[in-house]
C-alpha cells in the first residue's frame, strides 16, 4: 500500500497490479480491500508496506502479528517519526511491546538519544544495498529486531 512505486520499480514494468520475482509475489497496487482478499489466500507469510501510516491504514496496521516502524532517529532528520512516536505512544494505550521502533540510517549515538528523549526503545537499522541480496551480516539486525517482541513472533512463526 505504499504509493511510492518502489516495488513497481522491482517488477521492471510500470504499474502492474501483480508480479512475481525471487519466488515472492508483489502486488504494489494492493488496497485496504485487497488486504482483506490477501490475508486468505495461500499466504504463509504476508508483509505489507503500508507507506506513511495514516488515520485509515492505521487500523489495519495495528491488526498485523509484527508492527515495524521504520523512520529517522537522527536529530537532524527526525521530527515526522517523533511527531508519530508522541501521538501514537503519549496519547494512546499502546505500549512497546506492541509496536517495533527502527531507526534509518542511524548509528548508535542517534539511537542512545531517541530512547533517552522518549524513554522507548530503536533498533539501528544498517545500510543495506540491495534488500534481495542480504548478507549473513545482515542476520543479527533481523534476529534483534524479531527478539523484540517475542510473543509475537511466536504466533508469526507457530503456523496458526
Amino acid at each position: 500500500m505504499n504509493n511510492s512505486g518502489a516495488f513497481s520499480a522491482i517488477g521492471g514494468q510500470s504499474n502492474p497490479a501483480s508480479f512475481r520475482k525471487c519466488g515472492i509475489d508483489f502486488f504494489p497496487a494492493a488496497t485496504l480491500s485487497a488486504m482483506d482478499r490477501l490475508q486468505h489466500e495461500k499466504y504463509d507469510v504476508l508483509v505489507i508496506d503500508f507507506g506513511v501510516l495514516t488515520r485509515h491504514t492505521f487500523s489495519a496496521f495495528r491488526q498485523c502479528d509484527l508492527c515495524l516502524v521504520l523512520g529517522y532517529v537522527n536529530p537532524w532528520n527526525s521530527q515526522t517519526y517523533r511527531n508519530w512516536v508522541d501521538h501514537v505512544f503519549h496519547s494512546n494505550d499502546y505500549n512497546q511491546s506492541e509496536i517495533i521502533l527502527l531507526g534509518n540510517l542511524s548509528n548508535l549515538g542517534d539511537i542512545r538519544h531517541f530512547q533517552h528523549d522518549y524513554g522507548l526503545r530503536a533498533i539501528a537499522v544498517p545500510f543495506v544495498e540491495n534488500p534481495f541480496q542480504l548478507s549473513s551480516g545482515n542476520w543479527k539486525f533481523i534476529e534483534r529486531t524479531l527478539e523484540r517482541n517475542q510473543y509475537t513472533t511466536k504466533l508469526l512463526f507457530s503456523g496458526r
